[in-house]
């Protein structure tokens, strides 16, 4: 959730499309990841605002949308032990 890519995407009018990742690595067994792709949120800003504050909205609500998006993961398959949305919320 870099400033800078939103500031990108509010600058040029392009989708942000919010992703979790789930799973982990196995050595014996490879990559077991899920992923999970939520609706796009629109880039094109409001004439009568600023990019970078329409870029904070933008990083605020795809930063929502992703922790949304892994609890949806974690209610699925439980949870794997590499991260958890709890410690989203403390971060």
């Amino acid at each position: 959730f870099k400033p800078g890519a939103a500031l990108l995407a509010a600058s040029t009018g392009t989708d942000i499309v919010p992703a979790a990742i789930y799973g982990t690595y196995d050595m014996v067994f490879g990559m077991r990841q899920k992923i999970l792709i939520g609706k796009p949120i629109s880039g094109v800003c409001p004439e009568d605002m600023r990019h970078s504050k329409f870029a904070r909205q933008m990083t605020a609500q795809a930063q929502a949308e992703v922790k949304r998006l892994y609890k949806e993961l974690e209610a699925r398959y439980g949870s794997c032990g590499t991260y958890s949305a709890e410690e989203a919320e403390i971060k």
